[in-house]
């Protein structure tokens, strides 16, 4: 009934309902996450990043098929490259961009801890993985220390990375109304013409 209904959005509106909607839903699971901001309770995370996969899987479909769409038939095989090329550098760059930020943020929020030296609190500071390592070496009082700030800012850097995300979602799915209406429009307005 729910694939029926969409088969008919899709004849009616193209590929804009569904291009707008699951970047809006992946945007409302990221700003579920910032708000949640603790990391430590996947409980808790759990419907918001089943929500931010949905969100994503569906709007793969008609991001391929408007590309694919606007090509003609024998340029098909540029269009696919294009929209391939597309999807791996903007997921690389995502992860480049968006670990940069939670590494500065790490970096920067990181609380001092009582019985490092500064080496060791820069040490510290380097990741999440840095701080255990660096706490595996030390006294059990200082060493969860470590651990307890290192998480905090980490859970900074997430909460802040997920802010991010959900700011370039939304502008990314009010683009995709404009965009995708115009585009339609374009089609119309051409189709008349050509009747005309």
């Amino acid at each position: 009934m729910v694939a029926a209904g969409r088969r008919r959005l899709r004849a009616a509106c193209g590929s804009l309902p569904d291009a707008t909607a699951a970047p809006l839903l992946f945007a409302l699971a990221y700003g579920i996450i910032a708000a949640t901001g603790d990391t430590d309770h996947y409980d808790r995370l759990l419907p918001a990043l089943l929500a931010a996969g949905y969100g994503a899987g569906i709007v793969m479909t008609p991001g391929a098929d408007a590309v694919m769409s606007a090509a003609r038939p024998e340029r098909s095989g540029e269009a696919a490259a294009i929209q391939e090329t597309s999807f791996e550098l903007g997921a690389g760059l995502g992860v480049a961009v968006l670990g940069t930020v939670m590494a500065f943020v790490h970096r920067t929020t990181m609380p001092s801890v009582a019985g490092l030296g500064p080496d060791e609190q820069v040490t510290a500071g380097e990741s999440f993985a840095a701080a255990e390592d660096l706490g595996s070496r030390l006294p059990p009082t200082i060493a969860d220390g470590v651990t307890d700030a290192a998480r905090q800012a980490y859970g900074h850097g997430f909460a802040v990375v997920a802010v991010i995300a959900t700011i370039v979602l939304v502008v990314t799915a009010v683009l995709a109304a404009v965009l995708l209406r115009a585009v339609k429009g374009h089609r119309v307005w051409a189709g008349n013409a050509a009747a005309a």
